[in-house]
């Protein structure tokens, strides 16, 4: 097996894995902030903190 190959069914692996996998609230209040950040398209402290606030204000401090 070629090392592409190997590392494409780690891949699919870790893939699967994930999608059985229940998130932990810091991880789904950690993807949100990511995905907002990267709507904004900016990647300052500034503007992160502001991301956080949102994401505390609208999900509360323990999103589900």
């Amino acid at each position: 097996m070629s090392k592409a190959a190997a590392e494409q069914d780690d891949l699919f692996e870790r893939v699967r894995e994930a999608a059985t996998r229940r998130m932990s609230p810091e991880e789904r209040k950690a993807q949100r902030v990511s995905f907002i950040m990267s709507a904004v398209g900016k990647e300052d402290s500034e503007t992160r903190k502001e991301v956080e606030n949102y994401v505390e204000e609208r999900y509360g401090t323990s999103p589900r």
